[in-house]
């Protein structure tokens, strides 16, 4: 491989993973919309499986989440956010 080769290679890679952490990060913080977009397609689309979900807590947004749990922001938001210990209220 020349250095030719090489650098066209990192640039490449460097410019996908670069995109797909902005994308990613893009959708984690626009979670809630993505998951009511998605609420609303099921209810107007797939009668049946909105009525089994019933009233399940945030069960939109966490589907959206599939896939996103190695971008940045979930990283920061989610994840540090359930390692944090409870403030007790004493």
């Amino acid at each position: 491989m020349e250095l030719s080769e090489l650098a066209d290679y990192f640039e490449q890679e460097s410019k996908e993973n670069i995109w797909e952490t902005v994308t990613h990060d893009c959708m984690v913080q626009n979670i809630d919309e993505l998951g009511a977009s998605l609420e609303e397609y099921v209810a107007t689309l797939h009668h049946a499986t909105y009525t089994a979900a019933g009233s399940l807590p945030n069960v939109y947004e966490d589907l959206m989440y599939m896939g996103l749990q190695n971008s940045n922001l979930y990283q920061q938001d989610i994840v540090a956010r359930r390692l944090e210990p409870a403030v007790s209220a004493n």
